[in-house]
C-alpha cells in the first residue's frame, strides 16, 4: 500500500489519513501499515489542524522504532 511505501521510505514522516468511511478491519490495516492518525470525514477544520500540529510537534522515531 502506499502508507507502507511511504512509512519504509520516509520513517520520520508524519502519517495522516482521512477516510469518508471505514470498516474497522480497513482502520486497522491503515494502522499496522504506519500511519500515525486516521480522521473519519467530514472533519471539521479546527480537529483536523490540531490534529496535523500534534502531529509535526512529534519527535522523530527512534531507528528501533522504525525497524520491522
Amino acid at each position: 500500500s502506499l502508507a507502507w511505501r511511504l512509512r519504509q521510505q520516509h520513517p520520520a514522516l508524519p502519517l495522516l489519513i482521512t477516510s469518508a468511511s471505514l470498516e474497522d478491519w480497513e482502520q486497522d490495516d491503515i494502522a499496522d501499515c504506519g500511519a500515525n492518525r486516521i480522521l473519519d470525514k467530514p472533519i471539521h477544520p479546527d480537529k483536523f489542524l490540531t490534529t496535523v500540529r500534534e502531529l509535526l510537534a512529534r519527535p522523530p522515531p527512534s531507528p528501533e522504532r522504525t525497524s520491522r
